[in-house]
C-alpha cells in the first residue's frame, strides 16, 4: 500500500516510528532504507513484544532506548551510511520514572552518537 501511496503523490514525506512499524509487523530498518529519499524525520522509539500487539495493550510496552527489542543500532547505522541530515525525533511515551527513563536513553543515545560515530565533542556540545 505504501509504494502505491507515495507513487501517486510524489511530494507526500515519511516520518517513520520505529516502534510502530515493529508493531505493524514491518522491519523499520528495511522501510528506511527503502523509503530513504522521502524522510521527513525518524521518530526513534523502542517497543518491548513480550506486551503484544493488540491495541488495548501494545502501548504498555514502549520503554527506553535499547531496552527492547527494536534494532535501533541498525536504524542509525542505516541513517549515518546513508548520510541523513534530518531530524531524528525521540519519545517515550510511558515510564516508572521520567528522570530515570530519560537519563537511560540518553546515555544510550551518548553511546551510539558519542562512541561509535563520532567522537568529536564539538558535535555533542550541550548534550
Amino acid at each position: 500500500e505504501v509504494d502505491e501511496v507515495f507513487r501517486m503523490n510524489p511530494t507526500l514525506l515519511f516520518l517513520p516510528d520505529t516502534a510502530h512499524l515493529t508493531i505493524a509487523g514491518d522491519n523499520p530498518v528495511e522501510a528506511i532504507g527503502k523509503y530513504f529519499n522521502r524522510l521527513a524525520a525518524v521518530h526513534v522509539k523502542d517497543w518491548i513484544e513480550e506486551v503484544g500487539r493488540s491495541f488495548q495493550f501494545y502501548a504498555r510496552g514502549f520503554c527506553e532506548l535499547n531496552q527492547g527489542g527494536i534494532p535501533l543500532t541498525d536504524v542509525l547505522d542505516t541513517l549515518a551510511r546513508r548520510s541523513h541530515r534530518g531530524w531524528i525525533v525521540v519519545e517515550q511515551d510511558t515510564t516508572p520514572g521520567p528522570h530515570d527513563s530519560a537519563k537511560c536513553s540518553l546515555d544510550w543515545l551518548r553511546h551510539e552518537l558519542w562512541e561509535r560515530r563520532f567522537k568529536d565533542p564539538e558535535l555533542l556540545r550541550g548534550m
